[in-house]
């Protein structure tokens, strides 16, 4: 249930984000779920990578909820991540089309 609720609130911050930048609401929106998945995946090889090495065997030996809640912090990671990389990306764009430094010297000199 925690899950359906984390999914849905993803999906809302990428999607007004999105909106805000113009952007395709529903694929970004899309674009962050998988990245929360991609993230708890590659989260849960690397913890299953360290058990190998360490030979501990906690992943043979422990319960499935108990690794999902270990993986959770690594898509939480990877979508805080990819968000403020859209974030920066996108308002590098919308500054460089809107807000040029001299925007008030180039109307001016339309004016004049």
């Amino acid at each position: 249930m925690i899950g359906i609720f984390l999914i849905y609130f993803i999906w809302k911050v990428f999607s007004e984000l999105a909106v805000q930048f113009n952007k395709s609401k529903w694929g970004y929106g899309l674009l962050g779920i998988v990245i929360y998945y991609a993230g708890t995946f590659v989260g849960g090889i690397i913890i299953g990578l360290i058990d190998v090495f360490a030979g501990t065997n906690y992943a043979d030996e422990s319960n499935t909820i108990i690794l999902n809640l270990i993986a959770l912090p690594f898509g939480l990671l990877a979508v805080w991540g990819f968000y403020k990389l859209l974030e920066n990306k996108w308002g590098a764009q919308k500054f460089g089309e809107e807000d040029s430094l001299d925007q008030e010297l180039n109307e001016f000199n339309r004016e004049a």
